[in-house]
């Protein structure tokens, strides 16, 4: 309108065309917002779902597990105890002490249930009651606890039962026998472990002469503190004891002045005997000392009566720094044994003092408290396995009353089954595997194209290589221009285990030389092989009566050789070892090469030598042996001619041609 009053004559008219398209749009794109909302809120709310449910599952799941693995722990227990009450013989009233003696052991030791019902069932097993076992337990595990480690509750259950039976112990001497076994460990040159070997060596004697526990324990470590070994120590003071219960030697101690019975002729302690003798040996020679203590006491106890004399003479340091000699030495380690209550428990409880002491204080108390709160568990479980099992075997029984041919049709059917299953998941997986190559391929900038172009070369340059070692074998074997003439190598030829006039040898031809070695070791035939006669087991392998190793030279190098198992002799390698050879040349009639592994080791390292073992297995080669590297077809025939002569001892084994 404004044009048109400015006289230009235009006349301009406007019509919406898009008004209507953008409300639609605008109303499209809310509806869209909506339905996104609606549907991101919806997953938020499934994924919410899910990880709430999940939660609940694990939690679920992990009460079960560790129910379950309480149970476990009972059931642990529970059939360690049955164990120890079959082997006791125990009544369901006695299964429950032994079931409580084991828990009230977890509680007061540092030693768990299951533990304690070890030592149980070792006392039970060397004779003891229920009741017995039971007041024992304590004073082994208190052994066990003392000895540092050194004895299981097990092992200490074997000892104490050992000493009480050896020296006629009862139940209520058992504490303090165990305190007097710790007190030997702690006076003496003697550990907890060497105990049973040395108490059940030294109580023959002990028995014999009627000594008591002290008596030996103190008798076995004054040797101890001299004789090195428990096994010696023990024995002699077994073997002194049991020669002091001879009357020839009772009436050679008498002949000095020294009594072994009493009064009411009863045997005296074995240290006062010897206290008595010292004094007596004083007024010898030191000839006439030792032929008196060999003539009376033997070798074997020699050693042990000079070792309890001289230290017994020399005097023994008390605790306050003094030195007693002879009965005065003796009166003190009797009282040292004699007082020897509480040892265990002053060992227990400064071990326990200490942070490791405490943490396996603490591995005991957890354990006890995993059993007594797994029981009741265990009896929940043991109805549900119950009908597993019933329900396993149910089927076992169906599976079992099929018929042989739905048997082989149902196995017939799951092994193809999973063939194909694996088969189109090997397929699947392929396609993928490849697709996600392309992808890295492309997303590394790398076609595939170009990948074969970078790897080819590399193919190629390995055909070629495999082309040239294929030709040069034809070649070598069809001798094209004489290749196998030029690389004609040895022939190394052996003897079988042969028990005839010739001895065996070993045969190395190089050219027109021959060398040869004869065997210096027999082989021993087994009754048990099928390739050789029964003749041949009542004949020795036939060697050579001189032991005689020949190097042979070539130019620069050396070389040996050797049958079968001259190879593991010691002095023949010792021999080798020194002259260093190249190579050692081997022919062998042996089921396998290992048996060689070691002297090729200890000649590579010794004399940086190559052992080189020529072996056909034994039945594979009746009577023969040879080793054919690089022969043409000549050679051969001229090796068969030479070497085939069946009276010498030798016959050649074609291995294969080339």
């Amino acid at each position: 309108m404004a044009l048109n009053n400015l006289g230009l004559g235009f006349v301009f008219t406007a019509r919406d065309l898009a008004s209507g398209a953008i409300g639609n749009l605008e109303r499209n794109f809310m509806s869209l917002d909506r339905r996104v909302g609606l549907g991101t809120e919806n997953i938020q709310s499934a994924f919410q779902q899910l990880g709430v449910g999940i939660a609940v599952f694990t939690a679920g799941a992990a009460t079960v597990g560790a129910a379950f693995s309480l149970a476990n722990a009972a059931g642990r227990f529970e059939q360690a105890v049955a164990s120890a009450g079959a082997i006791a013989g125990a009544t369901a009233e006695e299964l429950t002490r032994l079931h409580d003696a084991a828990i009230e052991a977890g509680l007061a030791t540092q030693f768990s249930p299951t533990q304690a019902t070890q030592a149980l069932q070792d006392l039970a097993a060397a004779g003891f009651n229920v009741t017995e076992s039971v007041r024992l337990l304590n004073p082994v595990l208190d052994l066990a606890a003392g000895s540092l480690g050194q004895l299981t509750p097990s092992q200490a259950a074997g000892l104490a039962s050992q000493a009480m039976k050896a020296f006629g112990l009862s139940i209520d001497e058992a504490s303090i026998s165990v305190d007097r076994m710790l007190q030997a460990v702690n006076v003496f040159a003697l550990d907890a472990s060497e105990l049973p070997l040395a108490l059940g060596t030294a109580s023959r004697g002990a028995q014999a002469l009627h000594q008591s526990l002290s008596e030996t324990l103190i008798s076995l470590g004054l040797v101890k503190n001299v004789v090195p070994g428990v096994e010696r120590a023990s024995t002699a003071v077994a073997v002194a004891m049991e020669r002091m219960a001879d009357p020839r030697v009772q009436q050679a101690l008498r002949g000095v002045g020294v009594s072994v019975t009493d009064s009411q002729n009863r045997f005296r302690s074995f240290l006062d005997i010897l206290g008595d003798l010292a004094p007596q040996l004083d007024r010898m020679s030191e000839a006439q000392r030792s032929a008196f203590l060999l003539s009376t006491f033997g070798r074997e106890a020699l050693g042990g009566v000079n070792a309890i004399l001289t230290q017994v003479t020399n005097g023994v340091r008390t605790n306050s720094g003094e030195t007693l000699r002879g009965a005065a030495a003796i009166a003190y380690l009797r009282d040292q044994f004699e007082n020897a209550g509480g040892t265990a428990a002053r060992f227990r409880e400064q071990m326990l003092n200490t942070f490791e002491g405490q943490k396996q204080l603490l591995a005991g108390s957890l354990e006890t408290l995993a059993i007594v709160a797994g029981e009741p568990f265990a009896q929940v479980f043991k109805p549900l396995v119950t009908i597993v099992v019933e329900v396993v075997n149910a089927v076992l029984n169906v599976f079992r009353q099929l018929p042989a041919p739905v048997k082989r049709a149902f196995a017939a059917f799951v092994v193809g089954a999973g063939a194909v299953v694996a088969l189109v998941g090997a397929v699947i997986a392929a396609k993928a595997g490849f697709a996600l190559l392309l992808i890295g391929l492309k997303a590394a900038g790398i076609t595939l194209g170009g990948l074969m172009a970078t790897i080819l070369p590399a193919i190629l340059i390995f055909g070629v290589l495999a082309a040239v070692v294929a030709g040069f074998v034809v070649a070598f074997r069809s001798n094209v221009g004489g290749i196998a003439d030029f690389f004609a190598g040895a022939i190394l030829a052996g003897s079988a285990h042969l028990s005839s006039a010739v001895t065996n040898r070993a045969s190395l031809t190089i050219g027109e030389h021959d060398h040869h070695h004869h065997k210096m070791n027999p082989y021993v035939l087994k009754a048990e092989s099928p390739f050789f006669s029964s003749e041949d087991f009542a004949r020795t392998e036939v060697v050579s009566a001189r032991r005689e190793l020949v190097l042979h030279f070539f130019g620069t190098h050396s070389v040996a050789l050797l049958v079968c198992k001259d190879f593991m002799d010691q002095e023949l390698l010792d021999a080798l070892a020194l002259l260093r050879p190249s190579l050692v040349l081997v022919v062998a009639l042996s089921d396998t090469t290992t048996v060689f592994g070691d002297a090729a080791s200890r000649l590579r390292v010794a004399g940086q030598s190559i052992s080189l073992v020529a072996n056909a297995p034994i039945g594979s080669v009746p009577g023969s042996l040879a080793f054919l590297p690089l022969r043409n077809e000549r050679d051969e025939s001229q090796a068969n001619q030479r070497f085939a002569r069946s009276e010498d001892g030798y016959q050649l084994f074609d291995l294969g041609r080339g």
